[in-house]
C-alpha cells in the first residue's frame, strides 16, 4: 500500500485533522484503520471493503463503493477489501478526511449519534444540493482534487448555523486535552458551575 498525509486548507482547521491519500492498494487485500476519536469522511472510486472489530464482541461494518462517513469510533478497525481483483480498475486514488472529534458536527450540523450503526453513505448527511462532490475523479491530480475538497468543505462550514465563541473554546480545549475531561471540570473551567 502507498500512501501520503496532506493538510486540509488552514479554514478547515479544528476540522479536518488532515487527509489520508491512498494512492496504491497494490499487494494490500487489507489495512488498519487507526482511532482517532473522530469520523472520516471516505471518498472512494468504487472499492467495496469491510471494517472488522479487533474486539471480541465488536461489529463488522461494510464501507460503501462510493463516497460515505465512517461510524466515530475509539476502536482498532481491520479492513479488508471484498473483491481484490477490482483493484486494478481504480484509477483514482482514495482520499480520507480524518475529521477531528468534534469535526462531523461542525461539518453537517447534525449529532452523530447514529453513526455507531456503521458507515453511510455521504449524500444522507448534505445538508444543502450546492455541495457536490460527484465531479471529484473527472478532475486530474490529487493536488486539485484536495483543493476541490477543500473547497466543498469550506462551503459546508459556511452553510451551517455559526457556532457561539465560548463553544469553540470548549471544543478546543476538549481536542487540545490529552486526557478524559470530565464536564465538571469543563463547566467549572468555562464559569458555568
Amino acid at each position: 500500500m502507498k500512501y501520503i498525509i496532506a493538510k486540509p486548507a488552514k479554514a478547515l482547521q479544528g476540522i479536518v485533522k488532515h487527509y489520508i491519500i491512498i494512492e496504491s492498494l497494490e499487494d494490500s487485500e487489507h489495512f488498519w484503520f487507526l482511532p482517532n476519536g473522530g469520523n472520516y469522511i471516505v471518498f472512494n472510486q468504487g472499492i467495496k471493503a469491510t471494517a472488522r472489530s479487533l474486539k471480541e464482541n465488536g461489529t463488522d461494518f461494510s464501507i460503501p463503493g462510493s463516497f460515505s462517513v465512517s461510524k466515530k469510533s475509539n476502536e482498532i478497525h481491520w479492513v479488508d477489501i471484498d473483491s481484490p481483483d477490482t483493484l486494478s480498475h481504480i484509477t483514482q486514488p482514495i482520499i480520507v478526511a480524518a475529521l477531528m472529534p468534534t469535526g462531523f458536527y461542525r461539518l453537517f450540523h447534525k449529532e452523530a449519534y447514529h453513526l455507531r450503526e456503521g458507515y453511510r453513505p455521504l449524500e444522507h448527511y448534505m445538508a444543502t444540493k450546492e455541495i457536490d462532490f460527484t465531479p471529484l475523479y473527472t478532475i486530474d491530480g490529487t493536488e486539485q482534487q484536495l483543493d476541490f475538497i477543500d473547497q466543498q468543505l469550506i462551503q459546508m462550514k459556511k452553510n451551517g448555523k455559526p457556532i457561539k465563541k465560548e463553544f469553540i473554546q470548549i471544543l478546543q480545549t476538549i481536542e487540545k486535552s490529552h486526557k478524559n475531561l470530565q464536564v465538571m471540570e469543563l463547566l467549572k473551567k468555562f464559569g458555568y458551575s
